[in-house]
C-alpha cells in the first residue's frame, strides 16, 4: 500500500508551539515537535520571544534587532531557553525514510539547520525550500552545501506585494529571499 504522508512542524518557543499545537490537534497528519532544529542538540540554547510579531522569534538576536529596528518596531522580547535537535536525530528517531519536501524558516539559522543533516541522509531530502536574510554571504553558504549535496538551487528576491488587499511589506534592507533547491 501507499505510504502514508506525514508532515512534522518543529517550533521551539513554549507559547509559540502551545498555539501550534493547538492548531493541528485535529489533523492526525499534522506532527507538531516542541524544539528547533541545528547543527548539535541542546536543552538550553537562548532564543528572543516577540509576542506581538512571534514569527520573528529567533536565537539571532542581533539580526532580529535590525529586523525590527528596520520595521519601526522595538526591540523588546522576552528571552526564552529553549531546546533544539538535528534532523538526522529526528529522522532516525521517527523512522522517516524520505523527506518530499523541507521547508526551512528558521530567522538566521538556516545553515545550523542544514549542518545538522549527516551525510548518508541527505539522498533522502527530494527537495528543499527556504527563506535566507542574505547577510554574510548567507545565500552562497546555503547553496553550496545545497549543490554539494546534489540539488539544483533558485534565489529569488522577496518583494512587496499586495494580496487580497493586504500589502506585503518587504523593505529592501532586509534582504530577504527564498531559495528554491530540487533534485535533477
Amino acid at each position: 500500500g501507499r505510504a502514508r504522508n506525514r508532515v512534522f512542524a518543529f517550533e521551539p518557543v513554549p507559547a509559540i508551539y502551545q498555539v501550534l499545537e493547538r492548531n493541528l490537534k485535529d489533523l492526525p497528519e499534522m506532527h507538531p515537535r516542541p524544539y528547533g532544529l541545528a547543527a548539535v542538540p541542546s536543552s538550553s540554547e537562548t532564543f528572543r520571544f516577540y509576542a506581538d510579531s512571534p514569527g520573528e522569534s529567533s536565537r539571532h538576536l542581533e539580526e532580529s534587532a535590525r529586523q525590527r529596528a528596520v520595521m519601526g518596531q522595538s526591540e523588546g522580547g522576552t528571552l526564552v531557553t529553549c531546546k533544539v535537535d538535528t534532523l538526522s536525530a529526528v529522522m532516525r528517531r521517527e523512522g522517516i525514510e524520505e523527506v518530499q519536501l523541507l521547508k526551512i524558516d528558521v530567522e538566521g539559522d538556516e545553515l545550523n539547520v542544514l549542518m545538522g543533516i549527516e551525510k548518508d541522509l541527505w539522498p533522502r531530502i527530494q527537495q528543499v525550500v527556504l527563506e535566507v536574510a542574505d547577510f554574510d554571504h548567507r545565500i552562497s553558504r546555503v547553496q553550496a552545501i545545497l549543490e554539494r549535496h546534489g540539488f539544483r538551487c533558485q534565489v529569488e528576491a522577496q518583494r512587496s506585494e499586495w494580496d487580497d488587499g493586504f500589502l506585503l511589506l518587504v523593505p529592501p534592507t532586509l534582504r530577504l529571499h527564498y531559495l528554491y533547491a530540487v533534485r535533477p
